[in-house]
């Protein structure tokens, strides 16, 4: 798979659509500035056609000029109607690849997206703007890049954006019984014309939140497809020490070398995914017969190699979990894993009501510790991440 787009230009689409949106504006301003411009320069002998041009030929002038600027502004509306489809064109098969790998769903081609939006009246939209946030949101933690929105943020602009055009087929509606309500209240039409403005605008900001979403996910996507992790600003060096190394330091359990024995987990100690990054290949191993270590098979966690020394907790809240996944379905604590060096069995206890699940998918039993044999994987609800016990 080639790499994913990451630049594209929020600030591009959103100076293109403000443009679009005042193009008919020009085209009126223009109209209104042309026949002023005629009618001050007319005389009344040239209207009366006794010197000059007569009334027709300006009008025709008029009429022309008026012609050829409305083409110009349909060929420019067309030309951006076909950028944006290519744009979110490309971002909802972005999306699709994002988060098809941790299997958190698929969005329809946008073609299709816009057709069905067309025809239940922008219903389909809200909802398709509430799935791909949900999406996102949940695909920020299986790739540590920030995500602003959520489905809920992007159904709420979605909703507020999609009502100037109910009011349109109300104010519709209105003018067929009362032709002239709004001839007798032009306010209305004022106030309603800059409402309307004013939530449309709410459209440009869930796309373009969409667009920097989307842009940051496919950076670490790249990343990870590189072998790499994503190089977010959570996982960036801080005070000239790489993070790998202040986990050491802080007793995070880790060695620099494979095969090396490390010092054993400070009580207290956390190593959340916004702060430190294990890497396979400098990962600890356990000392034979003494402790176990778990191996991440998906999610931010995918190949890293965790020591379970005593009991490791696995959660959201930092400060109670060795293991942090910072996601919606995973619980403060989540599950508990203890190791029995001398019998070679795992404890696992799910606190979650969002489950912890086998790889046949059964899900453990809440608050009840369950024997398990190494080589047993551990699915953490619908997080994405799993864990195999070795």
């Amino acid at each position: 798979m080639a790499a994913l787009k990451t630049n594209r230009s929020v600030g591009l689409y959103i100076t293109l659509t403000m443009v679009a949106a005042f193009l008919p504006a020009f085209l009126v301003g223009f109209v209104a500035a042309r026949c002023y411009s005629e009618i001050s320069s007319l005389s009344a002998f040239a209207f009366l056609g006794l010197f000059g041009d007569g009334p027709e030929k300006i009008v025709a002038d008029i009429l022309g000029s008026v012609v050829v600027f409305a083409i110009l502004v349909w060929a420019a509306c067309i030309a951006y109607g076909i950028y944006v489809i290519v744009l979110f064109w490309g971002i909802c098969r972005d999306m699709n690849v994002i988060c098809g790998k941790h299997n958190l769903g698929s969005s329809l081609n946008y073609i299709v997206v816009v057709l069905l939006s067309s025809v239940t009246l922008n219903i389909y939209y809200i909802y398709w703007s509430f799935q791909q946030g949900k999406r996102l949101k949940e695909a920020e933690g299986a790739y540590q890049a920030p995500v602003i929105g959520s489905g809920g943020f992007h159904m709420a602009l979605a909703l507020l954006a999609s009502v100037p055009i109910w009011g349109i087929g109300v104010m519709v509606y209105k003018i067929r019984t009362d032709p002239l309500y709004f001839v007798r209240n032009p306010m209305v039409i004022l106030a309603a014309a800059v409402l309307m403005a004013l939530l449309w605008s709410l459209d440009v900001v869930n796309r373009a939140v969409f667009m920097k979403d989307v842009n940051a996910l496919a950076g670490a996507y790249n990343m990870q497809q590189g072998g790499g992790y994503a190089p977010s600003p959570m996982m960036q060096q801080k005070e000239g020490r790489s993070l790998l190394q202040r986990a050491q330091e802080e007793g995070g359990g880790f060695s620099q070398g494979m095969g090396q024995p490390a010092p054993s987990i400070q009580e207290g100690y956390t190593m959340p995914v916004d702060e430190w990054m294990p890497d396979a290949k400098s990962a600890w191993k356990p000392k034979q017969g003494k402790a176990g270590y778990l191996q991440g098979r998906r999610g931010e966690y995918k190949d890293a190699v965790i020591p379970v020394e005593g009991e490791l907790m696995i959660g959201r809240d930092g400060r109670e979990c060795q293991v942090v996944v910072k996601r919606p379905d995973v619980s403060r604590k989540h599950c508990k894993i203890s190791y029995n060096g001398e019998d070679g069995v795992y404890m696992v206890t799910n606190y979650s009501s969002n489950g912890v699940f086998n790889q046949d998918g059964d899900e453990f039993p809440q608050n009840i510790p369950v024997a398990c044999s190494p080589g047993t994987t551990l699915v953490i609800a619908k997080s994405g991440n799993e864990f195999l016990l070795k």
